[in-house]
């Protein structure tokens, strides 16, 4: 499994965390405000605020350059 690093919208604190390969990831617990950060986008928490696009993000943004 891929990891990644999500920075935190409202505190900024950065967590190393592995990106699911079967299904987005919606929302995520912060270690360091301790609140539960929501995705904004239709797609998932690491296309919003990650280092890495979730898979998913990744086919979509290879099928846009294709076209």
């Amino acid at each position: 499994m891929a990891k990644g690093i999500i920075s935190c919208p409202k505190c900024g604190h950065a967590q190393d965390m592995e990106i699911p390969e079967a299904i987005c990831q919606f929302s995520y617990l912060c270690f360091g405000c301790k609140e539960t950060i929501l995705s904004e986008t239709k797609c998932c928490v690491f296309c919003d605020y990650g280092d890495k696009p979730c898979h998913s993000g990744k086919k979509e943004a290879e099928v846009m350059i294709v076209e």
